[in-house]
């Protein structure tokens, strides 16, 4: 999935420390997704919630809420809010391949939204409103609109990558987010190590996870197994 904007889960990312982590596995989660429905999502994030077109992910348990619209036809996932507290791969520009499209539709679509290199916050945020304009328009788009949303989604992440770099958890940081949002606890997972002896060493940080365990951990949350290494 392509997530946008970046901008948001960065600031909170700084804001909220104790939400950092949460935010990094779920933003590594996500892009390594592919989830064609809601019934996917919840097979890595159990506790996904659905109002009118959003969704809403608990983050630390019911601490914080992070709000986005999912587009699943063109795989791409909306940051509408930052994470709330509960009272409420560097990419680069590719080359847009014009065979089998319409050139002169294509230029017309080209001249109207102006996608160029993004250089500023206001731009990225205008770059991003025509995205989203493309995909709430209740039908299929064309193939020339479905270049022109490749293409702006491209340079949003080329900007944000380089603007809004929001790290990654380390594995046991991402083991202990993902057990406090499930509410597992370490015997939970003595089929996965093998026995409590070795859970207890993994979870104190005595021993490091290893690359099949750590196949094992992505099975048993349904994320990706990159996560843990």
């Amino acid at each position: 999935m392509n997530v946008i904007s970046k901008r948001g889960l960065f600031e909170k990312a700084g804001k909220f420390a104790d939400a950092r982590s949460a935010l990094q596995v779920w933003f590594d989660t996500a892009v390594e997704a592919e989830w064609r429905s809601l019934e996917d999502v919840r097979e890595s994030f159990p506790a996904t919630d659905v109002v009118g077109e959003l969704a809403i992910f608990n983050i630390r348990g019911n601490k914080y809420r992070l709000i986005v619209r999912m587009v699943f036809r063109y795989k791409r996932i909306y940051i509408k809010g930052v994470p709330h507290a509960r009272r409420v791969r560097q990419g680069r520009v590719e080359e847009m391949a014009l065979a089998a499209i319409n050139e002169a539709a294509y230029g017309r679509l080209l001249a109207r939204a102006l996608p160029r290199v993004i250089k500023s916050e206001a731009e990225n945020e205008r770059m991003i409103a025509e995205l989203e304009k493309l995909d709430t328009r209740g039908r299929a788009l064309t193939r020339e609109e479905e270049n022109l949303a490749e293409l702006m989604m491209l340079l949003v992440r080329q900007f944000e990558e380089s603007k809004y770099p929001l790290g990654h958890a380390g594995p046991l940081e991402a083991l202990g987010v993902l057990m406090e949002s499930r509410e597992i606890r370490q015997r939970d997972l003595v089929p996965v190590f093998g026995s409590s002896s070795v859970v207890s060493d993994v979870i104190n940080g005595k021993r490091s996870i290893s690359k099949a365990h750590a196949r094992k951990l992505a099975e048993y949350f349904r994320v990706p197994a990159s996560l843990f290494i």
